[in-house]
Order: structure tokens, then C-alpha cells, then sequence
């Protein structure tokens, strides 16, 4: 039976449009496992056969040009997609390979010929045809044979790429001091023994140790549940000490040489770890909770027919004040804000918690201000919210907490399963885009700038990152999406570069609430003269091994570019589609592997504004004058002056009226900051700045709270930004300080009344006998 018959070929669907494309497609699938060089060029053959087409349908004359100049001439005139060029560059150089080499023998390169020219042809049915049904993608099959399984043939196939990449993998060596570890050694090689009871199981040879592994972080496992009574060997070895799990540790350990109740409170939202440390304490440090009743979930009722609040009034039935005084009842609660407010706004019938209410409302869990842990007698609270992930500190912020989340994934040692897996992988020879990215992250500079770029995202978009959501993340930037077996190499690794690290971190923003907002700090949305530089070296000059080179320094990164290093040398000329398509590439991997780069493309506001976020914690008066005298400078901007010290009550119509007004700094609230702030490491506070200001007389005070995303628009209207309505919209905290900032003024004793069209200004003024002045006012 032929395949035609037996099973669709998948290019099928442009027969009816273009026979000669149609035969030389099914050309390339059956070819594409016994003969990739066929295969290879016959992708070629099948692009001409295209553009030849479209040429015809179009009516344009195509005497003596070239394939590039007839896509050339389409592109400029918009007739393909994005993805369609590019693909048509890759389809051009493999073809031109492997008509060229006598021994060409790839089989990858002719799986990525197959899935590009399936691209080309979908742009193509999509443009010219109304009612042609387009298939979805799929690997290509394997030619049908009486003597041999399908399936067999995919094996041998996935043998061949794997001895293929394996021999290169094992050859390059990884970062660390681990040896070379080849079949031959195996069973001597002390390396692969060490790590069997780190990895205590074996899978068939087309899957991946280090997937498997790193499968566990995604949020989607079960490992991502969290019970006080389930800590697993991934949760043990993934554990970070943090300081609330230090505070809380203390609490415990006083009360344990104490009698009498006790009642400590875990506060917080969803999956910001309360669970975890519970789980790490009764696992690890269970002396401490000799004699506590863990209630891990007060967000959930036991009883079907009773609410979480009902419930929860019996849980603290111990802490009522009709009980407290004689009980001698232990609990830990982990509670969320939410529940704990409207339990003590509940009625709770004969029984009554007015002690516990007026602890709670001492502990000021509920207010802005910063007090991660409070204890009075036997209340105990402790807020997550008050906890940052990340410290300030002089040289700007970091964070210790996600420094040894990405130690523990991505350290060389042999108690590391992730690293175990790794190298198990290495062993059987398995090589793909997964290992690329876990080599990637294994150096110390990209860690250190993605964690940089969790920090601006906790900042600039206020993101609360839970240990369970950055487990996801790393996940995230490392698994290709559609990753599950070896077999996936064929849809996967055949598009690399789409498939790295930086196109997953910076491009995937619909994976999760982090990636969405990593898509915001993209580095390719910032202009300096290094990327205007590098996007114009691409575009003039020939030498792209040089420009990537002088980017790009380590070696696994480097090796994603060099097919389109060998592109440019091939063709000479590629599409603008490619050459976006690299430049992005280039820019987003070399922000995180090159120090210079990342300094020149950061936005150099956020680490202004996180120096002046230390600074108010360090009470460093120099730094704080000069923000104090940004806030009323813009607002005079945003306003609008006549003169020095004037600004406008009302800016609209032919006239405008203006008072006379100076803001007072005022800086008490600063003195407590600096108060709560121990040392030169700052690790509780919140991500804005509170500036205030008073009356001259002092009788009225204005408070602002400038977060990052206002901080930016005040220095954008100091740089003569105009703001437009949704500036105001966006900015309502700054429009009510202005609105309260305005009764400083000397609008009750003089106005200025503005003539802009006549260049003229008047004084409105009560003079010392009561009477109303109106003057010309001639300093305009």
C-alpha cells in the first residue's frame, strides 16, 4: 500500500494549488530519515516552486533574478509574514550546504528544512487559496517498509542524532571540575556511581534525567503541595533558611520554656511559603512544636456546614476571653489577611476575643508600616508581606535568598539532583536545548543578572514571588515549551535559538505572571549607543563571527548563533526578518552574560531610585534633600509656573490664576525608618518612598508615596514631559498631593492673574489697611 494511501503526506494540502510543490513535498518526507541530503535540497526546490508561483499569480516579470532577488522584491513590497522570511533564509542555506557537501548527512537539518518549509506553505495556502484546510504541524513520518516497524525506524533514527550530538556534548566538557565520562567507562567511572543515589532511578533510553528532574519545580507537580506532615527528599534538599523561619524559630524556642497558652499567628497570602516552613519544622526542628496544634489551612473548613470563620472561632476557642486566663492550649495558625479580618469583624455569639482583637490591632498587621514579627503575652504574629525577598544594601539591591535557590539548582555538586541528572544525561549521550539552558544558567554572571531582573520586577510591578512561584520560574527560562521526550528534539531543537534561555526568560509571557513582566524589562525596549551599534554592524557588514564573538564569550551561548554565522557567510545576504531575529537574540543573551552590555542597556532610573530607597533607610540626608526637591519641582512642571515660586490653581481658559507656594520638607517619618534599620543591610522595607511636606506655618502636612512606575513620570515631567489624562488617571496619588499640597498656598492673602495671549501679569492682593490691589505685576 503506498503512503499516499495509507497515511496523509502533509504538504498534501497545496496540491490543488501547486502540483510541482505538492510532488517535491512529498519528496522531502520521504527522505527526510534515509536521505536528509535529498531532503535537504529538495526544501530548496519546493521554496522556488513557491515563489515561482507567486510571481506568476502576480503578474511580475522575473527574468534574470535570483531566488534572493525575487524574495527580496516580495518582501519589500509586504507580501510575507515575519516567519515566513526567516524560515526562507534557514530553507536557503541548509539547501545550499547540502548540495555542496558530497558526505552531508544531517538528519536535524533536515527536519528543520521539513518544519520551515511547512511554514512557508502555510503562509502560502493562507494568501492564495480561500478554502484550502491546513493541517497542523507534524514531525514527518517515516516511509512505510514491509521489512521494518515504523517505529524502529524512529529509533534508529533518534540512535543516530543521539550518538551525533552526544559525541559533541561529551567532547565540550560542562562548567565545573567533573570529568569526561564515556560508555567505555561506565561502570568505572567513580563520577556516574556518586550520583546513583541521587538519581535512584533508571528511564528508558529516549527520555531525559534532567527534565524529569526539573518537571518537579514546575508548579504543576506534586511536589509544588506543601503539607506540615509531607517534606520530601527535593523539598529538604531545595530548603533555604530565611529570616522569618529564624524569627519564628526564636519565638518557638522561648515559649518552650514557658507554661501557660500560646498562640502564634503565620499571616500572609497565597503560596508565600507558610505551609513549607511549617512542613520544615515539623520535620526538621520538631522540639520546637512540642506541644502545638499546627492549623495549616485557616482558609478552609473542616465541617462542610460551617464557614472557615466559624470554624476558626473554635479553633481559638482556647483564646477567648472568657478562656484565655485558664487555659494552657498551644496553636499555630496559618492564617491569611483576608480571614484574620473578617474573623475579628465577625459576631461570635457568647464568646468574645476583644484580647486577641487589640493585640491584632497593636501589631498594626493590617498598616503600611513595616513590623514583621510582635508578641504580647501569649499572642505571637508574624507577617509575610513584611519579609522581602531581597535586601538593600550600598552597592544596590540583592538577594541572598534567591542567590541560594539558583545555588542549589545549578551548583556542580554531586548531591545536587538536578546537576546529578545533568550528568546522567551526558552519559547516555543526550544533548538538546534543555541542557544548553541548564548549562547556560550554571554561570555565576547570569544568575546574578536574572536575579536582577526578579528584584526590578518585585519593584517595578510589585510582584510577590513565592519560593513555589521562582521554583516555576527556573523551570520556566531552562524547559522548552512542548519538552516531554527525546522525540521532541525533532519539533524542538530543529528551531534552537527560539528555544534558549533568553528567548524563554524575555519572550514567553503568556508561561506566567513573572515572564509576563519580564517581557516589560526586556532588554531589546532600551536604546544605547552599544545596540544601535551592534543592529547597525548587522546590517553592513559581512563578518558576523567578529560581531558575535566580541558579544558573546561563552561557549554555549556562542553555539547558538553559529548556524546564522554560517548563514551570512553562505548567502551574503539575508532577509531583515533574520536580521531582527539575531539582533534580538544577540542583545537579550549578551544583557546576560556580558557586564558591559548590561550596564549600558539597564535602565539607570531603577538603580537610582533603589539608591534612594537605601538611602531613606539610612537616614543619608544628602541623597533624601535631593528627592525631597523633585517632588515639588515637578509639580510645578505639571502645574505650570508664570514666575519663580508661582504655580497654577487653574491653568485653563484665557486666564490663569496662580499662588504663591512653598513645601516645607518634613522628615519624621524617616527618622523611624532609620530606627527600624539595623546595620548596612536593610532587609525589611517597603519598595516606595513616603516624602512629606508642611505649611510654613506648619498647620497642614502632605504626604506622597512614590512608588518606581510615579518616580519614572516625575522624571519625565521634569525632562518636559507633558502629561496627558491617563497620566492623571495612572497617577491619582500624585494628583490628591497636589490637590492638598495647593492649600499651602498664599491663595487667601495673593493671586496672580496670568494673560498669556498679552504677555501680561497682575497681582491680586489685600494690602495692610484690608483693601483689595490690582496691580501690574511686571516681573513676567
Amino acid at each position: 500500500m503506498s503512503k499516499i494511501n495509507e497515511q496523509y503526506y502533509l504538504f498534501q494540502f497545496v496540491e490543488s494549488l501547486n502540483e510541482d510543490a505538492f510532488i517535491t513535498g512529498k519528496r522531502i518526507e520521504d527522505t527526510v530519515y534515509e536521505n536528509p541530503q535529498s531532503a535537504c535540497i529538495a526544501g530548496r526546490q519546493m521554496l522556488e516552486a513557491i515563489i515561482e508561483h507567486v510571481f506568476n499569480l502576480e503578474n511580475i516579470d522575473q527574468y534574470g533574478m535570483s531566488l534572493f532577488d525575487k524574495i527580496n522584491y516580495l518582501d519589500r513590497k509586504g507580501y510575507f509574514t515575519q516567519e515566513a522570511k526567516q524560515s526562507m533564509d534557514t530553507i536557503r542555506v541548509i539547501g545550499n550546504k547540502a548540495a555542496h557537501e558530497p558526505k552531508f548527512d544531517d538528519v536535524e537539518k533536515a527536519i528543520k528544512v521539513f518544519k520551515e518549509i511547512y511554514k512557508i506553505a502555510r503562509w502560502y495556502a493562507e494568501v492564495y487559496s480561500f478554502n484550502l484546510e491546513i493541517p497542523e504541524y507534524r514531525n514527518p513520518s517515516p516511509p512505510s517498509s514491509n521489512d521494518q516497524n515504523p517505529d524502529e525506524i524512529i529509533e534508529e533514527v533518534m540512535e543516530r542524532l543521539r550518538k551525533q550530538k552526544g559525541e559533541a556534548f561529551r567532547g565540550e566538557g560542562v562548567t565545573g571540575n567533573e570529568t569526561s565520562i564515556t560508555p567505555e567507562r561506565k561502570s568505572e567511572n567513580k563520577q556516574e556511581d556518586s550520583i546513583t543515589p541521587v538519581i535512584p532511578y533508571e528511564l528508558p533510553a529516549n527520555q531525559s534525567y534532567l527534565l524529569k528532574e526539573l518537571r518537579r519545580l514546575q508548579e504543576s507537580s506534586q511536589e509544588a503541595v506543601d503539607s506540615p506532615e509531607d517534606f520530601s527528599e527535593l523539598k529538604d534538599y531545595m530548603h533555604v533558611d530565611r529570616q522569618i523561619q529564624i524569627d519564628l524559630e526564636k519565638i518557638l524556642s522561648t515559649e518552650q520554656k514557658t507554661g501557660g497558652p500560646s498562640l502564634v499567628l503565620l499571616s500572609g497570602s497565597v503560596g508565600d511559603g507558610k505551609s513549607h516552613l511549617l512542613s520544615y519544622l515539623n520535620n526538621r526542628e520538631d522540639n520546637l512544636l512540642k506541644g502545638y496544634r499546627i492549623y495549616n489551612d485557616a482558609t478552609e473548613s473542616f465541617d462542610p456546614q460551617k464557614s472557615a470563620v466559624e470554624t476558626l472561632t473554635e479553633e481559638l476557642d482556647s483564646f477567648s476571653d472568657q478562656r484565655i486566663d485558664s487555659a494552657d492550649d498551644r496553636v499555630i495558625i496559618a492564617i491569611n489577611l483576608g480571614i484574620l479580618n473578617n474573623f475579628l469583624e465577625a459576631d461570635h455569639g457568647e464568646k468574645s476575643f476583644n484580647k486577641l482583637k487589640e493585640f491584632i490591632n497593636n501589631s498594626h498587621v493590617f498598616e503600611a508600616n513595616i513590623q514583621e514579627k510582635y508578641s504580647e503575652g501569649p499572642f505571637h504574629i508574624m507577617s509575610f508581606s513584611d519579609y522581602q525577598p531581597f535586601e538593600l544594601t550600598e552597592e544596590g539591591p540583592r538577594s541572598s535568598f534567591f542567590e541560594l535557590v539558583f545555588e542549589k539548582v545549578f551548583n556542580t555538586s554531586e548531591k545536587n539532583p538536578f546537576y546529578a541528572a545533568y550528568l546522567k544525561d551526558k552519559h547516555k549521550g543526550i544533548n538538546v536545548s534543555i541542557h544548553d539552558n541548564y548549562q547556560f544558567m550554571m554561570n555565576k554572571t547570569v544568575q546574578h543578572h536574572v536575579i536582577d531582573l526578579l528584584i526590578n520586577t518585585i519593584v517595578q510591578h510589585k510582584l510577590v514571588i513565592s519560593a513555589r512561584s521562582l521554583f516555576n520560574f527556573i523551570a520556566d527560562i531552562v524547559i522548552p515549551e512542548g519538552y516531554s521526550t527525546m522525540e521532541d528534539l525533532l519539533s524542538v531543537d530543529s528551531e534552537k535559538l527560539n528555544h534558549t534561555t533568553p528567548e524563554l526568560l524575555f519572550n514567553r509571557k503568556e508561561r506566567s505572571y513573572i515572564l509576563d513582566a519580564m517581557n516589560d524589562l526586556d532588554p531589546i525596549h532600551y536604546r544605547s549607543k552599544k545596540t544601535d551599534d551592534v543592529l547597525i554592524a548587522l546590517n553592513t557588514l559581512d563578518d558576523w563571527e567578529s560581531i558575535i564573538s566580541e558579544l558573546i564569550e561563552d561557549k554555549t551561548p556562542y553555539k547558538w548563533f553559529e548556524d546564522y554565522i554560517e548563514m551570512k557567510k553562505e548567502l551574503g545576504e539575508v532577509t531583515n526578518a533574520t536580521e531582527q531575529s539575531i539582533f534580538k537574540a544577540l542583545i537579550r543573551t549578551a544583557y546576560l552574560t556580558s557586564e558591559d552590555l548590561n550596564e549600558q542597556v539597564r535602565p539607570e532610573s531603577f538603580d537610582k531610585y533603589m539608591k534612594y530607597l537605601y538611602a531613606f533607610h539610612r537616614y543619608d540626608k544628602k541623597l533624601i534633600q535631593d528627592f525631597y526637591t523633585k517632588v515639588p519641582e515637578a509639580m510645578f512642571y505639571w502645574m505650570g509656573s508664570p514666575k519663580k515660586d508661582y504655580i497654577y490653581i487653574d491653568n485653563r481658559g484665557t486666564f490663569k490664576i496662580a499662588q504663591h507656594l512653598k513645601l516645607n520638607p518634613s522628615l519624621a517619618h524617616l527618622e523611624q525608618l532609620q530606627r527600624n534599620s539595623n546595620g548596612a543591610v536593610i532587609r525589611n522595607f517597603h519598595t516606595t518612598l513616603t516624602v512629606a511636606y508642611t505649611s510654613t506655618d506648619q498647620e497642614y502636612k502632605a504626604e506622597l508615596n512614590v512608588d518606581y512606575h510615579l518616580y519614572k513620570l516625575i522624571l519625565a515631567v521634569l525632562d518636559g514631559y507633558r502629561p496627558n489624562k491617563k497620566d492623571e488617571e495612572d497617577a491619582i496619588q500624585l494628583i490628591e498631593f497636589v490637590e492638598k499640597a495647593l492649600k499651602f498656598g498664599s491663595y487667601k492673602k495673593e493671586l496672580l492673574v496670568h494673560i498669556p495671549s498679552e504677555h501680561k501679569l497682575y497681582r491680586l492682593e489685600k494690602n495692610v489697611f484690608g483693601s483689595v490691589v490690582f496691580e501690574r505685576d511686571e516681573h513676567l
